[in-house]
């Protein structure tokens, strides 16, 4: 399988948390809930582990947020409720679950969170035999010119960024640039037209 050098993935097991807001002490102090706490450090560790190398410039941040059906979801012979939920929509926004893993990964992944210029974040509940947890993808939008030069003389590079951005390698397109794509079709068919 080719290494993509612009696109990293990890995976963190367990059920993501959200990111709670942080508390204060009456002499002042700041601190965050111990769950919060544990799962930011979760976050590190299955991203150093990845090797994740840091970047410098912009970069797309997506994250799959996989949760563990509750048993009361399940009927005695382990087959799904018809009345169960189809998504986890209790267990906390989805900004919150990105912004704890968002700054879990600043001075891993990339210096600082400012870099993340488009997010995706999705929920669901696990399938039968998966594993809970966050599938966590980072991709760099745009090279910069002194990076592709890097990348060029590096040993073992796999894919030109011409030959990257033919096979659309990391992403599929966004809502906007789709609709971008909508737009000018619907130009190129009025110019037609007239």
């Amino acid at each position: 399988m080719d290494i993509d050098p612009y696109q990293s993935e990890f995976f963190v097991p367990g059920d993501p948390v959200p990111q709670s807001r942080p508390r204060v002490t009456r002499a002042g102090g700041v601190y965050y809930a111990s769950r919060i706490v544990r799962y930011r450090k979760a976050v590190e560790v299955a991203a150093r582990a990845a090797q994740i190398p840091l970047r410098d410039g912009p970069v797309w941040l997506g994250i799959e947020c996989v949760y563990a059906r509750p048993k009361s979801h399940l009927k005695a012979g382990q087959t799904l409720r018809p009345d169960a939920p189809a998504f986890p929509y209790h267990k906390g926004d989805c900004t919150n679950v990105a912004k704890g893993i968002e700054d879990s990964l600043e001075l891993i992944a990339y210096r600082s969170d400012d870099q993340v210029i488009e997010l995706s974040v999705k929920r669901r509940y696990a399938k039968p035999d998966e594993q809970a947890g966050a599938h966590v993808t980072i991709c760099d939008i745009e090279p910069l010119p002194d990076t592709i030069e890097k990348r060029a003389r590096s040993v073992n590079r796999s894919w030109t960024v011409a030959e990257r951005n033919n096979r659309n390698v990391n992403r599929s397109q966004s809502i906007q640039e789709n609709r971008m794509i909508e737009y000018r079709d619907i130009l190129r068919d009025d110019e037609h037209e007239q």
